[in-house]
């Protein structure tokens, strides 16, 4: 994804890109809100006519020549422009009349260029002409935006990953040394971040109520923290006054004059001594945060832990943040203040294209840590169509070199390095290929405590990238429409039929293939669901002081058990 497309709002059902070249931008907007009327407008003609195969319309013209009300454009949830379509001198008339199509709520987006980039100055002491599309400087933009009614909201720098190295450089680094302190000398104290190639500025009609910063502490960084803490957070960020940080170990306390709203998540973390949790809880709410737990795993399997502070993580947590209602169940028995936030896909990948010959191979997908006793039972099974089909059947194994090694056929892969965490872990993006080159996505869970605050998330992921998924009632059965967007399982024997039909059936496994998508599409994704963060965050906060009540009160009832 191009890290520009994150700063449009997720939750925008109509963007107009002024700049929009050949859309691809927007396409990749597309695939976060698919139900986004996505307008470019360009004056390039050979790029228009590849926004028009991408986009929902592409229009040629300028800031002053186009008529977006002739487009039947009646209100506009985001204005994106780039800098090449700012140099107009009406442009304040031009925005002042955006505003009157701009939701209430809607944002105006504005990419232009540092005039002070480190490469601009390069060249000019090279003599050649800065590579730039701004017609205009930042203190110009900000003046305009003003005057035109809009209040600019945040400013974020944009750098180039191609700097890094030169970042390194030791003569690079004496220059900026000695610019920074020729700025401080004469008194330069604004925009004079040289590695920022460009500026993104946010300006929305009306102020935000106050600042609300979101604080993480992570304590499994590799996996879950991504579509649980980063990805949520990212999208939360396109909110006016929002501000999000995660990292690994202790964090620093903001002040409430700077943030009057803060929140800190502690993520799969686990105290270890009652005492010191509990000066630390205490250490967190004297300065004024509402504190969060996040889980999306049962405690259970840690219960020797968390009995040692009486669950403490759970019971010295304003409330808690949980992945499934199996999960919120089992923790409101420690803290009644329990919210469930499934998990969703960030972005729709793009359908999936098969191959056509009725006779290729089917490829069969497993990838998933610590299941042996969830599929010893249809390993048998396995083995026995892997031996009928043979070449036919193709296996493509991660994370669990067991289940690779009880498979009984030459058909098979196993994708992973013992160079990367053992070969237990792959990279994401080496995940989604390995799923999206399966046309069957096995993901059997047994009916235990642990396994029924599992989340659904492979049934997505599969659903997503086009794997017609066979699985266990354990979980899935809330959401597979079982013989519609996949097939649920009860038996080996069952297994079995469902199995060959999956197999052989290449019509009928990619019809459910087809449905979950859909079901994806329409009902899985963050941009649809990201909102319900916000309002609860704001909710809680408003209910600081009765929160902070309860926490005292359950912290003195769980010491009175330790001092007993």
């Amino acid at each position: 994804m191009n890290p520009l497309v994150y700063f449009i709002p997720p939750k925008s059902k109509t963007v107009v890109e002024f700049g929009c070249g050949d859309g691809s931008l927007g396409a990749e907007f597309l695939q976060i809100q698919p139900e986004c009327r996505f307008i470019g407008v360009d004056i390039d003609g050979v790029a228009l006519s590849a926004a028009e195969k991408k986009l929902s319309a592409a229009v040629s013209g300028t800031l002053e020549t186009v008529n977006l009300e002739a487009n039947d454009i009646s209100k506009v949830d985001c204005f994106l422009y780039h800098g090449r379509f700012l140099g107009s001198p009406g442009l304040k008339a031009m925005l002042q009349q955006h505003m009157k199509l701009l939701s209430e709520d809607g944002q105006m987006l504005f990419l232009v260029d540092h005039m002070g980039y480190i490469r601009n100055a390069v060249d000019l002491f090279r003599g050649a002409k800065p590579s730039m599309e701004s017609a205009l400087t930042m203190n110009e933009l900000m003046e305009t935006i003003s005057a035109s009614g809009m209040t600019v909201v945040n400013v974020q720098p944009i750098y180039s990953a191609a700097d890094s190295q030169w970042k390194e450089d030791e003569a690079t680094k004496t220059f900026v040394q000695a610019f920074g302190e020729f700025c401080r000398h004469n008194g330069l104290s604004g925009r004079n971040d040289i590695w920022a190639r460009a500026f993104f500025v946010r300006a929305v009609r009306k102020t935000y109520e106050s600042k609300m910063l979101v604080q993480s502490i992570l304590g499994e960084a590799l996996v879950t923290a991504r579509i649980r803490i980063n990805e949520p957070n990212r999208f939360c960020m396109t909110e006016p006054g929002f501000e999000a940080r995660a990292q690994r170990g202790g964090v620093k306390l903001e002040n409430a004059e700077t943030y009057p709203n803060r929140i800190l998540i502690r993520q799969r973390i686990t105290m270890e001594n009652f005492r010191e949790g509990v000066e630390q809880i205490q250490r967190v709410t004297r300065n004024g945060y509402l504190l969060l737990y996040e889980l999306d795993d049962s405690p259970s399997r840690w219960a020797e832990n968390h009995a040692k502070t009486g669950y403490l993580d759970f019971v010295g947590s304003h409330a808690v943040q949980v992945s499934t209602s199996a999960l919120a169940d089992e923790v409101r028995q420690y803290n009644p203040e329990v919210k469930v936030f499934m998990n969703h896909l960030e972005y729709l990948p793009e359908p999936r294209e098969y191959m056509e010959e009725p006779s290729a191979p089917v490829t069969v997908f497993f990838g998933a840590l610590n299941r042996e006793e969830d599929w010893t039972d249809i390993m048998p099974v396995i083995n026995e169509l892997a031996q009928k089909y043979g070449k036919r059947l193709r296996f493509r194994v991660l994370a669990d070199q067991q289940f690779f090694a009880a498979l009984q056929t030459e058909h098979k892969e196993f994708v992973g390095s013992k160079d990367y965490f053992d070969g237990r872990y792959v990279p994401y993006n080496v995940y989604i290929q390995t799923l999206r080159s399966a046309d069957i996505s096995l993901l059997p869970l047994h009916d235990t405590l642990f396994n029924r605050a599992k989340s659904d998330l492979k049934f997505i992921e599969s659903a997503g990238h086009g794997a017609a998924v066979l699985a266990s009632p354990t979980v899935y059965r809330d959401t597979v429409r079982d013989g519609e967007t996949g097939f649920i399982y009860h038996s080996p024997g069952e297994f079995r039929d469902r199995f060959t039909l999956l197999i052989e059936n290449q019509a009928r496994r990619r019809e459910m293939a087809h449905a979950a998508y859909e079901y994806v599409k329409h009902n899985r994704l963050l941009s649809q669901h990201y909102e319900e963060r916000l309002e609860w965050y704001r909710e809680l906060l408003a209910r600081l002081p009765e929160l902070n009540r309860s926490l005292e009160e359950r912290l003195k009832a769980l010491a009175e058990r330790f001092n007993s």
